[in-house]
């Protein structure tokens, strides 16, 4: 099909049921035709080498194979396979049997349509961020639906040189510079590419064994391919995903954080910092996968890098305002976003901070808080104390894992998991009581032993104030905490002061009214002191 026939099947006879409105949506290869419930994906008959539909029977193929991978994540959004025909009246929408043939129908069989149910776009979540509408929660929700479908594949365990293997993510990113790389640039902006390039195979090299080991722990998988913002659209206020990618696998067999490194690569090109790593939290709090931080960033520039080549290869080379053309700005900015995940690993210093208080003195709120204004990384007590029973977050657990045994464990392991935060240069936010100095101590080694800063944010609160926080926080059941009322009292009986030293490095947060808007500045100050 061509141009003129989607504009001739912008008509209401074309259709089995009733058509409120058209709309038509268009992209490289494929045109969307909007009719109110329904709306109709026809496959371009184009052939760009990634992607070949130039065959009737290859757009068949891949329509139903559109509807079947898509189905993993939406079940009520694709439908089925249905066909274009023509007749002596002009173009129809006809029903096809499982064989894909015609069903009771005169006509030639022309080409063939994914049904879809149609939803808002206005919805969808790049939408929202174009207009200053995600939020924060949004991306919480975002998070959580991509950690059950990661969590509900199954993993591949691809050997060198095959689908999903680093090998693989090589080449593609070399492929991305050798495209940049032929267009043209100023002699400083070459150098930037030469310095980019140089980075990122050295960063490459340099996490090469955790890449393989995290193939061997099962973190790849026949996923998406595809998640940016485009690909998300709010149904009765729940993130969907849809439109992954059917025509290529290697676009979508892939380690798992390359998802994410891709989602909040996307969210942070619009400058959404703080829902980005809402997201990422997220991501990580419902799935323990702290190890994937040892590759996000590769992740992040591959992908930034991809949306640069898009939008420089849409430039006219022989512009006399070539740089000044839009398409042209936008690769930088991307360019830009992709040097920026070099900057961070070459020059943020991370720090530790320890959060210190009673249960229900506002502690996980501050963290979470400092972590989104910092960039860092909460790690929250309550959760992996749960994860080391096999629990997930919000699951109701017994007396068994709040034993001294099962509390050693707990902070044991989010020792463990600060080195790995700390280590990939991210300043890691340890949310616990730390109520005795015993549990705080090992985590300041390790702050020296890391030579990194170590602030300890202390949250206080009114006892009459913290009751009636932990009254409704237990009325209400949603909370991972599962401290109650009792629970903060023994422990208010049974804390140990903070020593004097560590008062020297200890910022007090009266959470009565709230988060201190300074707080950061705060941090920062001590942070920077820390040394003295």
């Amino acid at each position: 099909m061509d141009t003129h026939d989607i504009e001739c099947l912008l008509d209401a006879k074309c259709y089995p049921h009733p058509v409120s409105d058209f709309k038509l949506r268009e992209t490289h290869i494929s045109w969307v035709i909007l009719t109110g419930d329904f709306a109709y994906k026809i496959k371009k008959p184009v052939d760009y080498g990634f992607v070949d539909f130039s065959r009737l029977s290859d757009r068949h193929f891949f329509c139903k194979r559109e509807v079947e991978l898509n189905r993993q994540f939406t079940k009520d959004i694709y439908l089925d396979v249905v066909g274009v025909i023509q007749t002596a009246d002009g173009f129809q929408i006809a029903n096809l049997s499982i064989d894909g043939e015609l069903q009771d129908t005169e006509g030639k069989l022309i080409d063939y349509a994914i049904r879809m149910t149609q939803f808002d776009d206005n919805q969808q979540l790049d939408h929202l961020a174009s207009r200053g509408e995600l939020t924060t929660n949004m991306c919480i929700q975002t998070a959580r639906m991509l950690a059950g479908i990661h969590q509900s594949l199954s993993p591949l365990y691809p050997k060198p040189g095959e689908l999903g293997s680093p090998e693989r993510l090589k080449d593609a990113v070399a492929e991305d510079f050798d495209l940049i790389f032929r267009s043209p640039h100023t002699p400083e902006h070459a150098e930037q590419l030469k310095q980019l390039e140089k980075y990122w195979n050295a960063f490459f090299q340099n996490h090469l064994q955790a890449f393989n080991a995290r193939i061997k722990e099962g973190f790849v998988h026949d996923g998406h391919g595809d998640t940016h913002l485009g690909n998300i659209v709010l149904i009765d206020n729940d993130p969907v995903l849809f439109d992954c990618i059917e025509f290529n696998d290697n676009f979508r067999v892939m380690d798992c954080m390359g998802e994410i490194g891709f989602l909040t690569m996307d969210v942070e090109s619009k400058g959404l910092m703080k829902q980005s790593n809402a997201l990422l939290n997220e991501y990580l709090e419902q799935t323990g996968d702290y190890g994937g931080l040892y590759v996000l960033n590769l992740f992040r520039i591959h992908y930034a890098l991809v949306r640069a080549k898009i939008n420089l290869v849409k430039c006219d080379p022989k512009a006399p305002d070539y740089t000044n053309q839009p398409d042209f700005l936008t690769y930088q900015s991307y360019f830009a976003l992709a040097d920026s995940y070099c900057q961070e690993r070459r020059h943020q210093e991370p720090a530790l901070l320890i959060m210190h208080g009673l249960s229900g003195s506002g502690k996980s709120t501050v963290a979470g808080a400092i972590a989104s204004t910092m960039g860092g990384i909460r790690i929250r007590s309550d959760v992996e104390r749960k994860r080391l029973f096999g629990l997930g977050c919000n699951d109701p657990s017994d007396k068994k894992i709040y034993t001294s045994q099962a509390s050693d464990m707990t902070f044991s392991r989010l020792t463990t998991l600060a080195e790995l935060v700390l280590e990939q240069g991210f300043t890691c936010i340890v949310d616990a009581t730390f109520l005795h100095k015993a549990r705080r101590k090992p985590l300041q080694k390790l702050a020296q032993r890391l030579n990194v800063p170590c602030v300890i944010v202390s949250c206080e609160l009114k006892t009459e104030t913290m009751t009636q926080r932990l009254i409704e926080r237990e009325k209400r059941g949603d909370d991972v905490s599962e401290a109650t009322v009792e629970i903060m009292q023994q422990q208010a009986l049974h804390q140990e002061p903070l020593t004097p030293a560590e008062k020297a490095n200890t910022i007090v947060v009266s959470t009565d009214n709230g988060i201190p808007e300074n707080l950061q500045q705060l941090i920062s100050a001590k942070i920077d002191n820390s040394g003295d």
